[in-house]
């Protein structure tokens, strides 16, 4: 099953408050765990978004002026057309076991970003076994 278009906006908005938050208001923080947690979240939105749009995600995207709202729109547009492009089926079965190993494995690595496309884990939001 994928996220759909709203849960997506959701997690990239959350991405995004979690990027700006670090780096605009880090030094602001009076504990040095809230620091951490801080960057550990900044530096895992930063991977994810990495892992959904490859080469395509610009990182000054996030380190800009512009608000919010247009930054959320312009990435769940590329990631509804990565969603697409990755031809991701709701329904897709296997016949054996060593097809279905190798299926499980392409969807939940990040095979598709070392070779310099996009992973599909980002975009899945349950696999069922039946």
């Amino acid at each position: 099953m994928l996220f759909t278009e709203n849960e997506l906006k959701k997690q990239l908005r959350k991405m995004v408050m979690d990027y700006r938050d670090h780096y605009l208001h880090a030094d602001e923080m009076e504990f040095e765990d809230d620091r951490r947690h801080s960057a550990d979240r900044a530096n895992l939105a930063c991977d994810t978004l990495t892992a959904m749009f490859a080469d395509r995600f610009p990182m000054n995207l996030l380190q800009t002026n512009r608000p919010e709202k247009s930054v959320v729109r312009r990435l769940v547009e590329w990631a509804v057309d990565v969603r697409r492009d990755l031809g991701i089926d709701e329904h897709t079965t296997e016949e054996s076991l060593e097809g279905c190993s190798e299926l499980l494995k392409n969807l939940t690595s990040n095979r598709g970003a070392v070779l310099g496309g996009q992973a599909a884990w980002p975009y899945i939001k349950k696999i069922r076994y039946v």
